[in-house]
């Protein structure tokens, strides 16, 4: 999972506030913005980018899950998979 946004936050001092846009049937768009991520103060500065990352990503999981007509993956996530069973001749 990318931590940029995590990274700058962190380095900026500045909030990490979760936005969503979901497709409405008249064809117009609605626009959320969630209350800002809890910001880790404890830790590592690694430690702190992966709790921040950590609930940005549960953030769009949860989105997701509320919505998942709406999501659109545009690349691999997961570059391996498992093996295609041959087909079977009957």
């Amino acid at each position: 999972t990318p931590s940029g946004a995590a990274v700058l936050a962190l380095r900026r001092g500045c909030p990490l506030i979760p936005g969503f846009i979901t497709r409405l049937q008249d064809g117009r768009h609605r626009v959320e913005i969630h209350p800002p991520l809890a910001v880790p103060e404890a830790g590592s500065f690694e430690d702190r980018v992966r709790e921040l990352t950590a609930a940005a990503t549960a953030a769009i999981e949860a989105q997701v899950r509320a919505q998942p007509e709406q999501w659109v993956w545009m690349h691999r996530r997961w570059r391996s998979q498992p093996p295609t069973p041959p087909a079977t001749v009957v």
